[in-house]
């Protein structure tokens, strides 16, 4: 993939990485640099002892191996020190350098989560989800609304067909009422509503259209079998 075809998350990604190896070779320069250090002041504490054991030889006996030993030291311990002081001063320059180093990757750590969070605000910011819901809820209701009409209208020609069917256009004039509770039920976790009319037998129901299906078979079947008497 081609810089130019990288997505904004990508490059945010490559920049981020980027920064965690500046951090990362900083602190490896540190920690060799330490490890200088130590072993600078290893050598110098172990010159100054070698020339403490010297000094008497080479200042009161004129030992000469002694005094041209002392004098090596004493050139050593001048280049020991230098260094030591250039691996201090190096460190605190490196030191100052990986602060700002970090605080680099943890800003861009800190763009990087706000940028994840700003795309799932932006998903829904335009309430087209909420838009397709609300749609949903829409058709459902004048589908309710409907069925609740054209129920109301089956029991009303059956009862006029025959009186003697009115349990089962009771039944069936009551199916809008029962429906809404079983969706009511439905919504319970998501829409604050009144459910204390459903009672266990009609919570045994596989749901609307079962309760549905079951009374209008029962009208079907009941009208099937009447007859004619003259």
């Amino acid at each position: 993939m081609s810089a130019k075809a990288m997505s904004t998350a990508e490059k945010q990604g490559a920049a981020l990485e980027e920064l965690r190896k500046d951090a990362a070779r900083i602190q490896k320069n540190i920690d060799e640099a330490n490890a200088r250090l130590a072993a600078s002041q290893q050598s110098q504490s172990q010159l100054a002892t070698e020339r403490e054991k010297l000094v008497l030889p080479a200042r009161v006996n004129g030992d000469a191996g002694a005094q041209k030993r002392l004098r090596e030291i004493e050139a050593q311990l001048v280049d020991v020190r230098q260094g030591i002081s250039y691996d201090a001063a190096a460190i605190a320059e490196l030191g100052a350098q990986l602060t700002t180093a970090e605080q680099a990757v943890e800003l861009a750590e800190w763009e990087e989560r706000r940028a994840k969070v700003r795309c799932l605000l932006m998903k829904r910011a335009d309430g087209a989800e909420a838009g397709k819901l609300a749609e949903t809820v829409r058709a459902l209701a004048a589908g309710l609304k409907a069925l609740a009409e054209e129920d109301r209208l089956i029991a009303s020609e059956l009862t006029l067909f025959e009186p003697g069917l009115h349990s089962c256009a009771n039944e069936i004039a009551r199916l809008d009422r029962l429906r809404a509770l079983v969706f009511a039920l439905e919504l319970r976790d998501v829409v604050r509503v009144d459910i204390s009319g459903l009672h266990v037998s009609m919570l045994a129901e596989n749901g609307p259209e079962e309760r549905d299906r079951r009374i209008y078979q029962d009208a079907v079947e009941r009208l099937d079998q009447m007859e004619l008497v003259f």
